[in-house]
């Protein structure tokens, strides 16, 4: 009698035979491989420098040093 629907839960746009949406983001239509490689590259970097800045500062203040990390209630 009242069987399952399947996809009856799911969004609209997910569900089979939706149609595309439309004004998405398009991350590079126009990228070679060069180009993506010098980016995601770029972004490791970044990543990098990061990690060792916040590196450099937790040595120059360990936790509970500057009255705002490491406090006990």
């Amino acid at each position: 009698v009242g069987g399952r629907v399947r996809q009856a839960g799911l969004a609209p746009q997910l569900r089979r035979g939706a149609p595309p949406p439309s004004g998405g983001w398009d991350p590079a239509p126009d990228a070679d491989a060069e180009t993506v490689r010098e980016r995601m590259s770029s972004l490791q970097r970044g990543w990098e420098r990061g990690r060792e800045e916040m590196d450099s500062r937790s040595r120059e203040n360990p936790p509970g040093t500057d009255g705002r990390e490491g406090r006990q209630p």
